[in-house]
């Protein structure tokens, strides 16, 4: 079996490829938002392989600040030769990047201080989404938002064999085979909506 452990061969062969992705991605985010964001603070759940989309969104829609927390330190190599190509370098001064289990998420953003909490293909990702979303809520400003797009599929892994594929092993041979980055938590649509509902 072969394995893409991060997907990024769904965000196209070039530098170009992955900026259109990453600019769909944070046009998506504006139009749920259903407001202004100028002057506004946004948490990103989920960086990976780069910081260019938030990027992107504080040069469009003229945030105040971005914190972008992802578990690991996943960024890419290209990270950087995205930013420069999309001269992008000089918003970063108003992005945070947080990594580490989700109590740092606490530990550096100001309680009740967030006005919007995104993500794109995370959430499925997360062992514990309730003590995520008790970490997300202490930052969350009472009137803020959150929009979260959830990706059922396998992100690329194991392909040939289905994108749901995952939801029908065993739980003994699920858990031998984990842990990697990017390895689905196998909820169902039912249970992540659970998840989700108890916020």
């Amino acid at each position: 079996m072969q394995v893409n452990f991060s997907g990024e061969g769904e965000f196209g062969s070039s530098l170009e490829d992955h900026y259109n992705h990453i600019v769909d991605r944070a046009k998506l985010y504006f139009e749920n938002y259903n407001g202004d964001l100028s002057n506004k603070i946004v948490l990103e759940i989920g960086t990976g392989l780069t910081r260019a989309q938030m990027l992107y969104m504080i040069k469009e829609y003229n945030l105040e600040k971005v914190y972008s927390y992802d578990r690991f330190n996943c960024l890419s190599s290209n990270d950087k030769n995205i930013i420069e190509k999309y001269k992008l370098n000089s918003y970063l001064t108003r992005l945070e990047c947080i990594t580490g289990v989700n109590d740092e998420i606490g530990k550096n953003i100001k309680k009740q201080s967030v006005d919007y909490i995104v993500s794109n293909a995370v959430l499925e990702h997360v062992d514990n989404l309730d003590l995520l979303f008790k970490n997300l809520n202490k930052v969350l400003n009472p009137i803020g938002k959150m929009y979260h797009k959830i990706d059922l599929r396998c992100h690329n892994k194991f392909k040939k064999y289905g994108e749901l594929y995952f939801h029908f092993f065993s739980d003994s041979l699920w858990y031998k085979m984990g842990g990697k980055i990017g390895h689905p938590n196998r909820k169902t649509s039912r249970g992540l909506c659970r998840a989700v509902q108890k916020v």
